[in-house]
Order: structure tokens, then sequence, then C-alpha cells
């Protein structure tokens, strides 16, 4: 078995029609050509669920800490899932006055942060793995820590005005609880929110599915 790719230049709103005839190495051909119609749109993009433009309108909203179990801190429960999913989206008013952040992650087993999409950290998350929702932790493990955001770590992702963060929490087993808070302060010691704030949540069982 071969495989073959081709690279078709294209434009915008135009129309295609591509004519494919295949041939064995014995030199068989088709008889006759396969066709395939399409039409180039390039203003449509493909969302992952922690991008900024993607709609989480459909997602659940609860205040932190949320949590799998009857874990009685919990303020909101969610379902005992593998992976769960937050969003929150946040406004700095002049990023030109900062020269990082603190994102405290507080919960279990496993985190990966992101900012405006862009991945900034993984906490007990295996570094060189890809980030399915049936990834574990790398072990149970219930976390204190603070990400830094800074010129090395992606703080040029920042913008002036609404920006997203995003974070996954992974569980380190089928029968581990999963639970959730964070805060972020900036480095003039304001605290941006706090502990106990609102996320917007999936907790479906999957990874949220892509969006056009």
């Amino acid at each position: 078995n071969n495989l073959h790719s081709v690279t078709i230049p294209c434009q915008h709103n135009m129309e295609y029609k591509l004519f494919v005839r295949g041939a064995d190495v014995f030199g068989n051909k088709m008889d006759t050509s396969a066709v395939i119609n399409f039409k180039v749109d390039t203003t449509k993009t493909l969302l992952n669920w922690k991008m900024f433009s993607y709609d989480d309108s459909k997602w659940k909203t609860g205040t932190a800490p949320l949590g799998s179990g009857n874990i009685a801190t919990n303020k909101t429960n969610i379902a005992h899932v593998t992976t769960a999913y937050f969003r929150k989206k946040v406004t700095i008013d002049d990023t030109s006055k900062l020269t990082g952040l603190g994102f405290l992650v507080k919960g279990n087993d496993g985190a990966v942060v992101y900012l405006n999409g862009y991945e900034i950290q993984r906490i007990n998350v295996p570094t060189d793995a890809e980030l399915l929702y049936n990834l574990f932790a790398t072990s149970a493990k219930s976390l204190n820590s603070v990400v830094v955001i800074n010129a090395t770590s992606g703080l040029s992702k920042l913008k002036t005005g609404e920006n997203l963060f995003a974070v996954e929490m992974h569980s380190s087993s089928t029968i581990a609880e999963t639970v959730y808070d964070s805060q972020l302060f900036d480095s003039n010691n304001k605290i941006v929110f706090k502990l106990g704030s609102d996320w917007t949540y999936y907790d479906e069982g999957n990874m949220p599915a892509d969006q056009i």
C-alpha cells in the first residue's frame, strides 16, 4: 500500500473538479476517473475548546472548588470523568504594565494550563503525551502549584482586554476523583480573580468537539 500526496494551489470562493485515476504496480489502470468536486472557503476556521472564540454557551457554569464525588469542600459537583475541562474569560486592563502572571492551580491529580489557546504548562501530566480525554495524570497528587507566565513562558499571548484561561484536569485513574480551583494574580500583586470564582466547565465524559 503506497500513500501519495499532492499540493494543489487554490483560491478562495472558487470551485474545483479533480479527476483521479489509479494504477497498481503491475500497470493495471482504472478505466474511468474518480471525480472530486470541492469549493474553497478560507473564511472558516477550526476551533478547539481552549481557543478564545470557541462557543461554550452550552457548557455548564459553577463556582469553584469544582469536583466529582461527595467531597465536602466542593461548591459545585461535576460528573466522575477521566478529564474535565474548564474555561474562564478575564479582562486585563493594560498588558504593558505587567512583567508576569501567577496562576495558582489547586486540586487533583494533573493539570494543563492554556492562555488564549496556547499551552503554558503541564503539571503532573506526561510531557510527551498527546492530550486526549483518556490520558491519566502521572500519579495521584494533590496540587497546590503556581504556574508562572512570563516573557519566556507565554506572556506574549496575553492581550489588553479580554483573555481566555483554560484548564484541563486529568485524574490518575478511573476511580480517582477530580477537584479544581484556581487564582490569578499579576506582577503588581493584584489579584485578578480569587479562589472560589465561577468557571464554565465540560464534564460529558469525552473531549469537547471541535467547532467550525
